[in-house]
This record gives structure tokens, C-alpha cells and sequence, in this order.
């Protein structure tokens, strides 16, 4: 078979160059910042201390704290960001000072720029675009192939299996991204191309403004399953190569920016939340994000300063108005204690200071007596530290030519490995010489064979034969199908008389299976994943709602479906998604409609507007797809059934699974190691549609092309445990029961079997006739694939003769390696001479280090000596100086008192201060005149002060002298008072500040919000109204930030209103619709570089695809989109005939496969469009 090559094919007119005008924006931030500030007192510090008790106003350090971040929590907002809700919890203090620098940075919106990427270059393209792409071996690339997108929109075309989606997961994978952005395989060695152990993938990025671009390399082992980097030709790390791409502003996992084959679908199924928040990431004022997520923050935080202001306030004046009565005269000599404890403290303070003053004089006389010996001692200290620095840089120097020897060394060792390279490459030529010869010989051989098989070629059997039988076969057979339908005529007859038996059989297999415990079980488990699904369960089973639909709506799988053998229930989970567990299946279109209106479109159901899937198709069995495998080809091919066998549901479910989920189709083998899964792929392959099988612990999914050779592409994936089906078990006794009830009507149903056994008869004979039909067929087959086979071996066995031929004329005429080898000696000679030069100079440095060596120890020398002088000064001085230690120690004492009681009358101060504050107006005023002896003034004592505090403290407790307990209340009392109120101030300051920061954030966030959701919404509701539809987006305010969301309403007929869009309601092509229409509108306002979208016209039809395709195209490549509109990648499979194309668009056309020549002198489909342009022209 010839080997699969890929050829990119670009059919192009080159952009037009301008030179951009750059803008560059500067975004400052304003940080906070926390200054902590010391003052240190003087040694005549008093006057502070003394000044502290005589303050009117306030006393002590300021404090400065930080914001506090807490927990992000919901908030409750009113339209302009005001709070209507407030909850109760304590917060840390924050001072006056940062709550002014709250918010700093954020102002009022004036107006809201155009977001922008970066500009384009004068080639065209935009910082982070990328530039070429180049795949060996990455699905279904061979390779390496290597191509280049244009720089505004790339029409990317092929048929499928071709390779278009692979260009989609290149970039995604080769930019640092999981497989799981592209919903394909979940492990990166499935991206390796099947029965290779390596891979990679190379992109080149247009790089910023001045600089070269980025060349980005991920290599891909499927053995050890992990990958190398490279950026540019240099080893890299995952991490630098993210950093990289993220400041180019390259969004692969966003949706508006990036959607891949496999995600288009999950498009419609994001919230409207996500949508939002999505949105804001991809276009728009980029500051857009980090406002919202600031305005939720600061919502929360504010929310719970809100909840405990209100009860802090009232608990604060009921705990003020209990102790008013008792506190008052308590306070004031609370204070006059205090203030007499300062004012003997203060006395104290003055006689140590005295005390204080002359021992430092003292001490200073003695030191200026030794200060001689001390000058001399320092002289010698300098002298060694003089010698000491010089040692040192003898050192240095020393150490250089050390580094010098050390490089020669290296430099020569480095010329004796490029001679040993030199002498093995000389090895290496000889034996690639012999290596040639032995080719040419074994060229020559094939060439012969091959040509004695085309002189021989074996003969092939003549067509006309073929077509004889074929028409004998039809002939035979055309009675057949007549006979057959009367038979099953009669079947039904037969089947309508048996009728009511089986409904008494269903009747009992529907008590069997609501059996209540697991019904109540699956149930309650569904309510934990979505209360909307079980809600409507619920509600349907009331016999009042069940009657309003004409036929009975099946529950969906989740609880209607069971599994007998539990052995298969993962392989059976894996065949259903979660959505399809959760879907209601309805009898009739009517019934869908009205399950529709009631759960999703009003609030009538369930009493709030639910979000259920429901499902509904005509039931035709003649419409399922026939299963892949006979039932014993199947058995043969090592797989133990179908999933529909294994499962048991409501012939309704039963319909769905087959007709929406193929679970008829699909083929189950617990062994995977029994399952030949190449014969399987080939069995399975042969059928029309997808189809797919499950092999011990993975999936297989079999699709052929629609278009072109019709080649079959696999996708694989793993088996996960089961989480939703495997449900708990039933009480024997009633499932005993229930059992008893089934058999009685199967045996009353047994009865009616004896008619059975003359259709039985019948049926056995057609399918006796049937089988003979298709094995005659079979055999026609079997003759038409060989003579197609034989002709094909004749084709290649030519193919291969010529390309043989052309590689034997080229290893003939390959180069002489005599020339090389002479290069190589020469070089040889010149190392030799290299490496001398190298032990000259080596020599001479030794000597220069030999030199330093010998000044290096003089110095040495030296040092010791002037060190020693030194040391025998210091101890002299040491004899000298017990005098003067005693007195030094004497004064830090006496020293190390004065700062104690310094401190101590500090504190005092600051106390007194404090509490003086607390006192109310008229106490204020009795203490001042205390303090300043105008009256009574302070008692000459502490004591007197405290006995006089006792008495007033005995006269409360006189008050309520039946509880020995109220001093003790009331005094902690008083501290919960004090520390209350603090509390109360600062979240009341804290609740100002927020509000402020909120207001400041929304200013900004909101009007850019709101113009980016008009903008886009103009052109959505344009765009729309082109295709005869109707679109709106609306943008969904809420009391709470973290829910304002981007609804989106379309219509697609006249009677019909306006529907929000979800996974669900529209169909698959009303969502790939509305999905490029909403990206469409985004395009002019992306901030990424660019914008890719994969086979969005899928499901579409002619009318609509032809205008998505032409505003499109004026969207991305009119004249007036700007320097910086995002270059966009549209991956197709098909085009509509006569479609609107522009100079700027770049069409990149796909030619992959296993026909495809290996010489690429043929089959370039550029060449043959440009040949095919010549011919017109003449």
C-alpha cells in the first residue's frame, strides 16, 4: 500500500501592507501601603512623658492597618449598587487612613474605549497570530506537512478524515493546552498518529512589535505518554511556554474565541453566568473581568459587616444604659488612681535622672584618661586591616590566573574531542560508502521482480460475468418480499388477539419496577444532582397532572432503567451522557410542547421556571439503522451482545435509547482481550452512520466520510466506573412477589402460543430462503472485491517500479566522499597546530602564579605581625580598664531604671488619657480640675487614691447587696461596653468605605459593561434579521453581581416567540446557527489575536449558510476593519456553490490520504487550479 502523505494546498491574494498606528495604553494601579512609624525618646525625653497626662484630646500611637479580604460571599445590591440586606459579623478594625485609600486608582467612567489587540505588523499580522504550522506524525498527518495561514480569515476546506479538525488540535495542543479544551481523547498519545511511538508539533507566532517571532516545538511520546518543549530551537518548560503565550492574550479555552468540533455543542449549554463571564474574558475594556470579580468580593465582604451592625448597636446601648447609673463615680476614681500612680511615678522619675546624670559624667572621665593606649591600639588595627585587604587581593588575582590555567586546560581538551570527532567522522564516510553500494544493489533486485510481475500480472475475472449473476440473483428473489409482508400481516393479526394477555403482563412488570425503596433511592440521588429533574418526577406522577397528557410521559433513564447484570453497567453508562440520563421522553408532539411550557417556559409545574430536557420523535421502527454484525459475526468477533440486551426499561425509553443513542448498534465485550479490534473497526466501518463497540475497558467510535473516498475514522476513550446507574438493590420477599405475579401472566400468555408454531414455521422458512439470498449475494461480493484487489496490485506494483527506479538513479548519482575526507585531514592539521599554541600559553601563566604566590606570603607575614602588636595592646588595655567597666556598669543600671520607669509613666499617661475620653462631659471636667489641684486635687498617695475608690465601689455594692456577684458583672460590663463600641465604629466606618469602593468599581464596570452587551447585541439582532429570524441579548441584572448573565433569545418562525437558547429546546443546526452569529458579533471587539470556529455550519441549511458565510466575510476582511481586527479560522467540510470571497481571505485546502502520490510533483492542488486559471484565460 503506498504510503499516506499530506500536501497543504493555499489559494490566496496577498494582504495589503499598511503601517500601523500604535496606541499605547497605560493602566496604573494604586497600592496600598502600610507604614509602621517608631519614635524614640531622647535621653531628655521627661518633657514628652510630663506632656502626655496634659492633653486634652486623645493620647498614644495612631494605628494603621491593612484591608481585610475575607471570604467571598453572596450580597445582596439594589440597581446601582446600594445594600438592602445587612447580616451580623464582627470585622477587623481598619483605620481612617486606609479607608480613604479604599477604591484608590478607580474613577468614574468618562467614556469606554474600542478594546483593541495588538497592532498588525506591515506583513499583516497581529502580535500572537499564528504564522505556519508544521505536523509530523499528529493524527491523521504522516509529515511532516507544513503550511501557512493568512492574516485575516483562512477558510480551512476537505472532506472528512482529512485532517481539518487535526489543524484545531495542533494549535490548541501545541500552545500548552489539555486535550480535554478539545473534548476528544483525554491523553495526549492519542494525538500521535496510530502505529507511530512519536510525534510533533511546530508553530510559529508573529512575535510582539520589534522582535522576532516565537517558534513554539511540543514533541509527543505515546510510550511514556508526556511531551518535550522547545521555543525557539531551545529547551523549554511547560510553564515559560504559557507565559509566553498568555501575553499575547491567546484564549484557546474560551468559547468565544476558540470552539472546536467536539464543543460546539457545549456553546448553547454554558449558563447564561458563564456566558457572561466568558464574554468579558474574550472582548471588550479588558478590565472588565477583574471589575466584576472586585464588585462580587466587595459585595460579600460588605454583606457581612451589614449583618452584625444592627445587633452589635442594640446590645452596645442596652449594655450603656445598665451601667450608666453605677459607673459614674467609679470612673472618675478609676482615673484619679491612675493619675496618682503617675504623679509619684513621675517624682521618681526625676531623682533617678538626677542620679543618672552623674554617673554618665563619671564614666566619661575615666574613658578620656585611657584614650592614648586606645589611639595606639586602634593605629595597629588599621595597620592589619590594611595588610589584610591587600592579602586579599593578592588572593584575587591569584585566583584569576588559577581560572586562567583552568581555561587553557579546557580550551585544550576541547581541540583533542574535536580531533576524536574529526577521526570518527572519517569512520562514518567509510562505511556510508559501503552502505550506498549495498542499496543500489538491492534496487536493482526489486526493480527486477517487479517487472517480471507486471510482465505476469494475474488474471482477473471479467466484469460482465458478474453482472450476470447479479441479475439472476434479482430475479430469483423478486417474489420474496411480497410473501414476506403477507406473512407479517398475518404476525399482527395473531398479535392483536394476544393483546390483552400482555397487558397484564405489563401491569405486573410495572409494580416490579417501582419497586419503593430503589424508586425512592434514585429519586432522592437524582434531587442531589438536579432538584429540577426529580421535581417534575414527582409532579408527573400525581394522577391530576399524568391525565393532562394524552399519552404518559416516560421518567427519564436515571429511574426507569435497570440493568440485570450489574457486570455491564459501566459499559452501559458509558453509551448515555448525564444530559440523556435526565430526559423525559413524550408520546407525542403535543405532549412535548405542553411539558415544555408548563417546567421551562412558566412557572406552573413546579412553581419556579425549571430547566428539564424532554424528547420526542414519531416511533418507526422501520426508521432504525439495521446493527452493524449479524448476532453471529458478532459472537465470532469475541463480543457478548448489544447494550439494548443488557438493559431493561418503558418501551418508550426503549425507543429513545435505540433511536437517539443507537444502543441497538452498539456492540459489548466484558473480555476486551477477546476482540480482534481491527476486524471489528472493518466489520462495524461497512455500515452507514456512526457506530460504535466497547472492548473490555475502552470505547471505540467507527465513523466513514460523507464525502470522497468515504474513509472510516476511530476515536477511542476509556470505560469510567459508573456513578449513576448503579442504583441500590431490591428486597427479596417483594421482589419474590412481584416475580410470582410475572410468571401467573407469562403462563396465561403461554396459552396463545400454540398459534405461534405454524408462523414460527413460516418465519423459519423465509429466513432459510433469506440466507440463501444472502449468501448468493455474499459471494457477488466477494468477486467483485477480488477483481478490484487483483487491479489494484497491478496499479501498484507500476507505482512502485517508477518510484524504485528514481531512487536508484539517485543513489548513483550520489556525491564522492573523497572530497570530504581530504576537508577532514586538513582540519585535523589545523587542530594539531591549535592545541601547541594552547600549552605555550598555559606554561606562561604557571610561571605568573609562582610569582604571585611568593608576594602573597610576605603579606601574609606581615599581617600576623601588625595582628600581634594588636592583641598585646588590647590586653594592656584590658588591666586598665576594670575601673572604667565598673563605672560603665553603674550607669547602664541605674540607666536601664530611668528607661523602665519611663516607659511605665508613658503607659500611664496613655491610660489615663484613654479613660479620661471615655468619661462624659461633666466627669471630664471634675478630673481636670483634679489634675490641676484647682479644687481638691490628687491625693498625695496611691494608697489613699485606691481607699478612696474602695469606698464609692462599696456604696454600689450596697445597691445591690443581695448579688455578691455584681462588682464582678459590672466590671466586665465595662470592658464589653468599651470593646463594643470600637467594634460599632469601625464597621460603620468599614460600611462607608465599601459602599464607596463599590460605587467607584460600578461607575467603571457598568456603562463598559453595557456598551459592550449594545454593541454586540445591535449587530446579533442585525445579523438575524438578514435570515428572516429574531435575536436579542439581553444582559440579566440581579441584586447579586455574582448572577448578572448574557440571556440570549432567538426565534426561527413566525408563530413562535422569543426563547432563550439552551443545550435542549433548538435544534442541533438552530444552535450552530445562533452560536457563529453570536461569535460573529464579538469579532470586531476580541481581544485575542485570534478566533477559530470548526464545522459551525453543520446542520445548517443552503439559505442560512450563505449568509453566515457573506457576513462573515465582511465582518473579517472589509476595508474598514481596522489595523487590529483578530484574524479567523473557519474549518468546513463542504462550501455552498457561489459564495462571496474577498482578496484577503486565504483558503487552505486539506489533500490527505492513502492515494495520495508520494511524488510531489503530483497531485498539488494549487498547481491545478493555476493551470486550470491559464486555460481560461487563453
Amino acid at each position: 500500500m503506498a504510503r499516506a502523505r499530506s500536501t497543504t494546498n493555499e489559494v490566496e491574494e496577498r494582504p495589503r501592507k499598511s503601517t500601523a498606528n500604535v496606541k499605547k495604553e497605560r493602566h496604573s494601579r494604586s497600592k496600598r501601603r502600610v507604614v509602621d512609624e517608631e519614635e524614640e525618646d531622647e535621653d531628655d525625653g521627661d518633657e514628652g512623658v510630663a506632656s502626655a497626662s496634659n492633653k486634652d484630646e486623645g493620647c498614644g500611637d495612631e494605628e494603621e492597618e491593612e484591608e481585610e479580604s475575607g471570604t467571598p460571599k453572596r450580597s445582596r445590591t439594589t440597581a446601582n449598587g446600594g445594600f438592602v440586606k445587612k447580616n451580623r459579623k464582627a470585622q477587623a478594625q481598619t483605620s481612617t487612613a486606609d479607608e480613604e485609600k479604599e477604591g484608590e486608582g478607580i474613577k468614574p467612567s468618562q467614556a469606554v474605549p474600542k478594546p483593541r489587540t495588538l497592532p498588525r505588523g506591515d506583513d499583516g499580522y497581529i502580535p500572537g497570530s499564528v504564522v505556519r504550522v508544521k505536523l509530523y506524525n499528529f493524527l491523521t498527518y504522516e509529515g511532516p506537512v507544513e503550511f501557512s495561514p493568512g492574516p485575516w480569515l483562512n477558510m480551512i476546506i476537505g472532506a472528512n478524515g482529512t485532517g481539518k479538525s487535526s489543524v484545531a488540535c495542533a494549535i490548541a495542543i501545541g500552545l500548552g493546552w489539555s486535550p480535554k479544551v478539545l473534548g476528544r481523547a483525554e491523553e495526549l498519545k492519542d494525538f500521535v498518529k496510530i502505529g507511530n511511538d512519536r510525534g510533533w508539533i511546530e508553530l510559529e507566532l508573529k512575535g510582539p512589535a520589534g522582535k522576532k517571532n516565537l517558534i513554539i516545538k511540543r514533541e509527543i511520546n505515546t510510550k511514556t505518554n508526556g511531551s518535550a518543549w522547545h521555543l525557539n530551537k531551545e529547551s523549554a518548560t511547560l510553564a515559560e511556554i504559557k507565559a509566553k503565550v498568555e501575553a499575547l492574550n491567546v484564549q484557546v479555552t474560551n468559547f468565544c474565541s476558540f470552539l472546536p468540533q467536539d464543543k460546539v455543542a457545549s456553546f448553547a449549554r454554558m449558563t447564561p453566568q458563564q456566558l457572561l463571564l466568558q464574554t468579558q474574558l474574550a472582548a471588550g475594556d479588558k478590565s472588565l473581568p477583574e471589575w466584576h470579580k472586585e464588585l462580587i468580593e466587595k459585595g460579600e465582604e460588605l454583606q457581612k459587616h451589614l449583618g452584625s451592625l444592627d445587633g452589635d448597636t442594640i446590645e452596645l446601648q442596652q449594655l450603656e444604659d445598665k451601667n450608666k447609673e453605677l459607673e459614674r463615680d467609679v470612673e472618675l476614681w478609676e482615673i484619679v488612681v491612675l493619675g496618682t500612680e503617675y504623679k509619684v511615678l513621675k517624682a521618681r522619675y526625676h531623682d533617678i535622672k538626677t542620679n543618672r546624670a552623674k554617673l554618665h559624667a563619671k564614666w566619661k572621665e575615666l574613658r578620656a584618661r585611657d584614650q592614648p593606649l586606645v589611639n595606639l591600639k586602634e593605629e595597629y588595627a588599621e595597620k592589619a586591616e590594611s595588610l589584610l585587604e591587600k592579602r586579599k587581593h593578592e588572593e584575587g588575582l591569584a585566583s584569576r590566573k588559577f581560572r586562567d590555567l583552568v581555561k587553557k586546560g579546557n580550551e585544550c581538551e576541547n581541540e583533542d574531542n574535536q580531533a576524536d570527532d574529526l577521526h570518527k567522522r572519517l569512520e562514518v564516510l567509510k562505511t556510508t560508502d559501503k552502505q550506498r553500494k549495498a542499496r543500489i544493489a538491492k534496487l536493482r533486485e526489486e526493480i527486477t521482480t517487479l517487472e517480471e510481475t507486471l510482465a505476469n500480472p494475474p488474471q482477473v475475472e471479467d466484469v460482465e460475468a458478474i453482472n450476470i449473476d447479479a441479475d439472476q440473483l434479482r430475479q430469483d428473489s423478486s417474489g420474496f418480499h411480497e410473501e414476506y409482508s403477507a406473512l407479517e400481516e398475518r404476525k399482527r393479526d395473531h398479535a392483536d388477539k394476544t393483546g390483552k394477555f400482555r397487558f397484564q403482563l405489563q401491569s405486573a412488570q410495572t409494580r416490579f419496577a417501582d419497586l419503593g425503596n430503589v424508586a425512592m433511592q434514585r429519586l432522592e440521588n437524582l434531587r442531589k444532582a438536579d432538584a429540577d429533574c426529580a421535581d417534575t418526577i414527582e409532579w408527573l406522577r400525581k394522577p391530576e397532572n399524568a391525565q393532562r397528557f394524552r399519552i404518559p410521559v416516560t421518567e427519564p433513564a436515571y429511574v426507569s432503567l435497570d440493568i440485570p447484570n450489574l457486570d455491564y453497567v459501566d459499559h452501559v453508562e458509558a453509551c448515555i451522557s448525564w444530559g440523556q440520563l435526565k430526559t423525559f421522553v413524550c408520546g407525542c408532539e403535543e405532549d412535548y410542547k405542553l411539558l415544555n411550557r408548563l417546567v421551562n417556559d412558566t412557572n406552573e409545574a413546579l412553581g419556579r421556571r425549571g430547566r428539564i430536557t424532554a424528547w420526542f420523535r414519531p416511533v418507526d421502527m422501520q426508521q432504525l439503522q439495521p446493527p452493524p454484525m449479524v448476532d453471529n459475526v458478532m459472537k465470532q468477533f469475541g463480543f457478548d451482545g448489544y447494550a439494548i440486551e443488557f438493559i431493561t426499561a418503558p418501551q418508550g425509553m426503549m425507543w429513545y435509547l435505540q433511536k437517539d443513542l443507537n444502543m441497538h448498534r452498539t456492540a459489548i465485550a466484558l473480555d476486551g482481550t477477546r476482540v480482534n479490534q481491527a476486524q471489528a473497526i472493518d466489520a462495524v466501518s461497512t455500515s452507514s452512520g456512526a457506530t460504535a463497540f466497547i472492548a473490555g475497558r475502552q470505547t471505540f467510535r467507527v465513523a466513514r466520510s460523507a464525502y470522497g473516498r468515504r474513509l472510516a475514522q476511530t476515536s477511542t476513550g476509556a470505560v469510567i466506573p459508573a456513578r449513576n446507574l448503579k442504583h441500590g438493590t431490591v428486597d427479596p420477599e417483594l421482589k419474590a412477589t412481584y416475580e410470582a405475579e410475572i410468571q401467573e401472566a407469562t403462563q396465561k400468555l403461554a396459552e396463545q402460543k400454540a398459534g405461534d408454531d405454524e408462523i414460527s414455521a413460516l418465519q423459519k422458512d423465509f429466513d432459510k430462503r433469506r440466507n440463501e439470498f444472502q449468501k448468493r449475494e455474499d459471494g457477488l461480493k466477494k468477486r467483485r472485491e477480488k477483481r478490484k484487489q487483483l487491479e489494484t496490485q497491478i496499479a501498484n506494483a507500476r507505482v512502485k517500479l517508477q518510484g524504485t527506479k528514481t531512487r536508484l538513479t539517485g543513489e548513483e548519482n550520489a556525491p564522492s566522499v573523497e572530497v570530504e575526507t581530504k576537508n577532514i585531514k586538513q582540519k585535523l592539521a589545523y587542530v594539531a597546530e591549535k592545541r601547541a599554541k594552547l600549552v605555550m600559553q598555559s606554561a606562561t601563566i604557571t610561571r605568573e602564579i609562582l610569582e604571585l604566590q611568593s608576594g602573597l606570603t610576605r603579606t601574609a607575614i606581615q599581617w600576623l605581625q601588625a595582628h600581634s602588636n594588636h592583641q598585646a595592646l588590647e590586653a594592656l588595655a584590658n588591666n586598665h580598664n576594670s575601673a572604667l567597666v565598673r563605672a560603665h556598669q553603674a550607669f547602664i543600671a541605674i540607666n536601664e531604671e530611668f528607661d523602665e520607669i519611663k516607659k511605665t509613666a508613658s503607659e500611664l499617661a496613655r491610660n489615663v488619657e484613654t479613660k479620661r475620653d471615655a468619661l462624659d462631659d461633666e466627669l471630664k471636667q471634675q478630673w481636670k480640675l483634679m489634675n490641676e489641684g484647682a479644687s481638691v486635687g490628687l491625693p498625695d498617695s496611691v494608697e489613699i487614691a485606691q481607699e478612696q475608690l474602695q469606698e464609692r465601689k462599696d456604696k454600689v455594692e450596697a445597691i445591690v447587696v443581695n448579688d455578691p456577684d455584681a462588682i464582678r458583672q459590672y466590671e466586665e460590663r465595662l470592658k464589653k461596653i468599651s470593646d463594643l463600641r470600637d467594634v460599632v465604629n469601625n464597621k460603620k466606618r468599614r460600611e462607608e468605605q465599601l459602599q464607596r469602593t463599590i460605587k467607584k468599581i460600578r461607575d467603571k464596570w457598568y456603562p463598559a459593561l453595557r456598551a459592550l452587551i449594545d454593541n454586540v447585541g445591535a449587530k446579533f439582532s442585525k445579523a438575524f434579521d438578514d435570515i428572516g429570524c429574531a435575536g436579542e441579548i439581553r444582559l440579566a441584572e440581579h441584586e447579586q453581581y455574582a448572577n448578572w448573565a448574557i440571556e440570549i433569545y432567538v426565534k426561527f418562525r413566525e408563530n413562535e416567540q422569543l426563547q432563550l437558547l439552551t443545550g435542549f429546546r433548538q435544534s442541533g443546526g438552530e444552535r450552530s446557527l445562533t452560536t457563529i452569529m453570536y461569535l460573529m458579533s464579538l469579532t470586531e471587539l476580541l481581544r485575542a489575536p485570534f478566533s477559530l470556529v470548526d464545522e459551525i455550519n453543520q446542520g445548517m441549511d443552503a439559505k442560512a449558510e450563505r449568509v453566515v458565510h457573506n457576513q462573515l466575510v465582511n465582518v473579517t476582511c472589509k476595508d474598514d476593519a481596522g489595523q487590529n481586527m483578530a484574524r479567523y479560522f473557519l474549518i468546513t467540510p463542504k462550501l455552498l456553490p457561489n459564495l462571496k470571497y474577498h482578496p484577503r481571505m486565504r483558503v487552505l485546502c486539506v489533500s490527505n490520504g492513502e492515494w495520495t502520490p508520494e511524488d510531489s510533483r503530483f497531485g498539488n492542488l494549487k498547481g491545478l487550479i493555476k493551470s486550470h486559471l491559464k486555460k481560461i484565460a487563453a
